[in-house]
């Protein structure tokens, strides 16, 4: 099953397919979660924590247009969809630091220019409805992810989390001035 992630931007929405890493799965498992973003020429990056395994291979500076990457250092969502100011003649995006690949946004996203600095976006797991359709077994193998998965509270992916039941409470005693005969 294709993980995917709807970008939601004031310049519209963008489909991202994640890969099967455990960030991507960390973000995909969590619940739509808003972003203050930052803009760099044809970067855009905002502060996601996730308390995923970081690997220390596959980090790139060179990317190209369209890719979503995970900037661990800071902890930052990246999208690359133009030219940044260390990209040489060919225009590709090139990050001021290494950064993670996780997925890819197909199609034009140069869009993305008019998302705003300093404005939010919404990344948004597209699973309602294709994990529904799929097969049982599907569905449990992709709700409980690889084992190195574990995500923050703040993300929203508390699908591991050990929950308590509510228990009525007991009935108190009453004091002894609230017997009867007192």
């Amino acid at each position: 099953m294709a993980k995917e992630i709807d970008i939601r931007t004031r310049a519209g929405v963008f489909r991202a397919k994640l890969d099967d890493s455990d960030l991507a799965n960390a973000i995909w498992l969590s619940k739509p979660v808003s972003i203050e973003i930052n803009m760099i020429s044809g970067m855009i990056y905002g502060e996601l924590p996730l308390a995923a395994v970081m690997p220390r291979e596959g980090r790139t500076t060179q990317l190209e247009a369209g890719d979503v990457a995970y900037w661990p250092a800071p902890g930052a969502f990246c999208i690359f969809y133009g030219p940044t100011p260390l990209s040489g003649e060919d225009g590709k995006p090139v990050s001021p630091y290494p950064v993670i690949r996780i997925g890819h946004i197909d199609g034009d996203c140069s869009a993305l220019d008019e998302a705003g600095d300093r404005m939010k976006i919404i990344l948004d797991p597209v699973y309602r409805s294709e994990l529904a359709a799929a097969p049982v077994a599907e569905r449990r193998a992709c709700l409980h992810g690889s084992a190195a998965f574990r995500a923050e509270p703040a993300v929203g992916a508390v699908i591991h989390r050990n929950r308590r039941r509510m228990r009525a409470p007991r009935p108190q005693e009453p004091c002894h001035h609230q017997r009867p005969g007192y």
